[in-house]
């Protein structure tokens, strides 16, 4: 059921009848440590983040999970998710409630201009992770995609790691450790 702003927060009941395709993707680790010697960083503290565009989380307990995976207990039961495991997921996201609390009272926080404090991203190339605010970024994901709303959240910060003109060939090496055949 929508209210008077034409979007539902009931992502549970959303989720019966609806799956978005990235359901099942897992989120890569982005190790940052990687970047820091072979790029630049260029900060940005009130940026805007295409969530399709998100594909991992710097946080070593979320990176190789699912974000259905991630999404809160209060969003998934056995109707909308036919193996969902409360226990599993409770020990997955146990911070995920109070941010599902906060979700319900303000949905329209997600989309709106207002900065943001402590929701980041890294940026590489044209993937972006989660350094901080794995918990609001799943929300958002699943909360935007399907009441059909634009899928960006903003107010949010960004530090893009931009490699060093001179390094392009380290930045290879770097990566692939020693996998570059240099003949």
């Amino acid at each position: 059921m929508s209210n008077q702003y034409g979007f539902t927060t009931n992502i549970h009941d959303l989720l019966i009848t609806k799956k978005p395709s990235f359901c099942h993707q897992k989120l890569e680790l982005f190790e940052e440590w990687k970047y820091k010697e072979v790029c630049e960083e260029q900060h940005y503290y009130n940026a805007s983040v295409p969530l399709n565009q998100v594909v991992g989380t710097y946080h070593p307990n979320y990176a190789n999970q699912t974000w259905i995976d991630l999404l809160p207990a209060r969003f998934k039961s056995e109707k909308n998710i036919p193996d969902f495991s409360e226990k599993n997921n409770f020990e997955r996201m146990k911070n995920g409630e109070a941010n599902a609390y906060e979700f319900c009272k303000n949905p329209k926080y997600y989309f709106s201009d207002e900065k943001k404090e402590n929701w980041g991203f890294y940026k590489f190339g044209k993937k972006f992770y989660i350094e901080d605010g794995n918990h609001r970024t799943v929300i958002a994901k699943f909360f935007l995609n399907l009441n059909n709303l634009p899928e960006v959240v903003n107010g949010v910060s960004v530090t893009e790691f931009i490699p060093k003109k001179s390094s392009s060939f380290n930045l290879i090496e770097h990566f692939f450790k020693g996998k570059v055949n240099n003949s």
